[in-house]
């Protein structure tokens, strides 16, 4: 007992260390990759939205398995394995994907956050380190994980894991298959400001990164929880394996032990959660064993959060004292473990105290404790042993215990609980187990419960009740709750299928557009082309109209020409003729020697040009 107060203190020490968790993507034993189909636009359920992958089925992309998670963590009961391959091609484009996002209502995008998460790898269905990986990203990548060969790199491979702010690589190690990689975001998105936390298998997270500047923003559904690989010329058919673990976005103080924020709770079936419930203290502690039994139980302090019940049975822990205590009581354990039974007790008090009851629904698919207390109307308090009795709805057990005679000064503890297998809430039987007079409000609290439960009765009454071949009512309302599922999926799947001819319609709807699109840019390069042929045309027309004019004025230039050419040549001529005629007569007048006929030359000269009067005038005579 000692050593369970102990070890329930240490865990309350521990989690008042931890941030306020905001979002939490863990899983816990429940969960089934069939619940990832559960989500769409028309049903947006958390913790995931899941909408960004390829053609084929879910399970192609991902699974969860307790072999997936780092097994430090024991907040979650199980890790995700995220798979891109060949056929990762989402909406058309020509990256591979496969990404899981937060699905909440909460402000992931303000004050200051650290989001977890934990990164592991195995031989088999090894990356490609040929290809750059954008891993854990944001929409607007101010920070991400990258693995593999950068776009903006040539060729080769790199076997690099790096962390990059603002585009840059701010911390790197290499890849090593089976090691867990531990990261959180250190963002404040006031102050504008990203710092990476990290360590390696086991160790708990340090700061490797001191914040630096980013442009740091969040809409709350654009952390990409997956692998987005690019092409970098290249392709790749074969399946990679990402393992993810310790997913969730908390505030406040880090949580650096990789046990995560709320560590020990993944051995709880289907649930991560402890119920708190009011505990009152008396003098022994009392449990059940494997049959659906209630059992008041009293300490002078009770840790119940260590206390274990039978995973075949529901069992709840109830006690009163005059001074009451709040404890968590955790909802399943091993089989292993087993309570001492309360036995039958009298005992008498001229002084009443109050009664606690309780009543468990095993056969719901999530079932109630209820848990209510009374106020006895009588001063006394009879003696009672235990018994059970049927109670309305089913056969149910009722125990009232009371412990040790005591003074008028003295407190009796009564406590009285009955259980309706069948019932959707928790009530306790009507007359079953208290002998006192007064109206029991139920409240309700989880628990975990399995439906094939059965209830031991020990009295006759019960047993001849349940010899008497009556209906089963916890087959009825479970038949009642498959119908209700099935309803429920019915629906679900109608809306997926909805919400895939919506995506489709919309798919070709962007892809009517983008013919549009490129048809009119297309009509708009043919106009252009055929605006740059009219003018090269009017261009080539104008040049041989151009060249037209020139020819001409060169053929006016050129007859111009020979036209100077032969009237110089006739001119040429001419007074070659005239030269002649000239040296023909002074060689006639040298001849003959006469003198008149040089005066007549003169005056002809002078008073003459034609020929003919040349000849008139020139007439010699001997």
């Amino acid at each position: 007992m000692k050593s369970a107060i102990l070890s329930a203190l240490a865990l309350s020490a521990a989690s008042a260390k931890a941030g306020t968790v905001l979002w939490d993507g863990t899983f816990n034993s429940s969960f089934v990759v069939d619940d990832f189909d559960l989500w769409s636009f028309s049903n947006q359920i958390a913790p995931y939205q899941w909408y960004i992958h390829g053609d084929s089925a879910t399970s192609e992309y991902l699974d969860v398995s307790s072999d997936y998670k780092n097994p430090v963590d024991t907040t979650d009961a199980q890790g995700i394995k995220i798979t891109i391959d060949g056929t990762s091609f989402w909406e058309g484009q020509t990256m591979e994907r496969s990404e899981i996002i937060p699905q909440t209502s909460e402000d992931l995008g303000a004050g200051h956050l650290y989001y977890h998460f934990s990164l592991s790898t195995s031989e088999t269905n090894a990356p490609n380190a040929a290809f750059e990986h954008q891993i854990a990203f944001f929409e607007s990548h101010f920070t991400e994980i990258k693995y593999g060969l950068l776009s903006s790199e040539s060729s080769g491979t790199d076997n690099t894991l790096r962390w990059m702010a603002n585009s840059e690589t701010q911390w790197s190690t290499d890849l090593v298959p089976g090691q867990w990689y531990n990261f959180a975001y250190d963002i404040d998105f006031d102050a504008g400001t990203v710092g990476l936390w990290a360590s390696n298998g086991s160790d708990a997270l340090t700061q490797v990164v001191q914040a630096v500047t980013a442009s740091t923003s969040s809409n709350s559904a654009d952390w990409h929880i997956g692998q987005l690989r690019l092409p970098n010329g290249g392709s790749d058919a074969d399946a990679e394996d990402w393992f993810w673990s310790g997913i969730y976005v908390e505030s406040g103080d880090l949580t650096t032990d990789l046990a995560g924020p709320n560590a020990g709770t993944a051995s709880s079936a289907g649930s991560s959660s402890a119920v708190s419930s009011n505990v009152a203290s008396s003098s022994a502690a009392a449990s059940a064993t494997s049959s659906s039994a209630v059992v008041i139980a009293s300490a002078s302090a009770v840790a119940t959060a260590s206390s274990t019940a039978n995973t075949s049975s529901s069992s709840v822990i109830a006690s009163s004292s005059a001074a009451q205590s709040t404890t968590a009581i955790p909802t399943s354990a091993t089989s292993s473990s087993s309570l001492a039974t309360t036995p039958s007790v009298s005992s008498s008090s001229s002084s009443s105290a109050p009664s606690t009851t309780t009543s468990v629904d095993p056969c719901a698919g999530a079932p109630d404790v209820s848990t209510s207390t009374t106020v006895p109307s009588s001063s006394v308090v009879p003696a009672v042993s235990s018994s059970s009795s049927a109670a309305v709805g089913g056969p149910s057990i009722s125990i009232i215990s009371s412990a040790g005679a005591s003074t008028a000064a003295a407190a009796t503890t009564t406590a009285s609980a009955s259980v309706d297998p069948c019932a959707g809430e928790g009530t306790s039987a009507a007359g079953a187990a208290s002998p006192s007079s007064s109206t029991t409000p139920a409240v309700s609290v989880p628990s975990s419960v399995s439906t094939s439960t059965k209830v031991v009765a020990t009295s006759s009454t019960a047993s001849a009740s349940t010899a008497s071949g009556s209906s089963d009512p916890c087959t009825e309302t479970s038949e009642g709750e498959v119908k209700k599922r099935s309803e429920a999926l019915r629906r679900q799947e109608t809306a997926k299928r909805d919400d895939v001819f919506e995506y489709q319609r919309d798919a070709e709807i962007r892809e009517a557009m983008a013919r549009q699109a490129a048809a009119k840019r297309d009509d708009e390069i043919e106009r252009r082309r055929d605006v740059e042929i009219r003018a090269a045309m009017k261009r080539q027309e104008q040049a041989r109209r151009d060249d037209e004019a020139e020819r001409k004025r060169d053929l006016q230039r050129r007859n111009a020409m020979e036209k100077r050419v032969r009237a110089f040549r006739e001119d040429i001529q001419e007074r070659k003729r005239d030269e002649t005629m000239r040296r023909g007569l002074e060689e006639m007048v040298r001849k003959r020697g006469v003198t008149g006929a040089r005066v007549g030359l003169k005056g002809s000269r002078a008073s003459g040009s034609t020929g003919a009067r040349r000849r008139g005038r020139w007439g010699v005579t001997n």
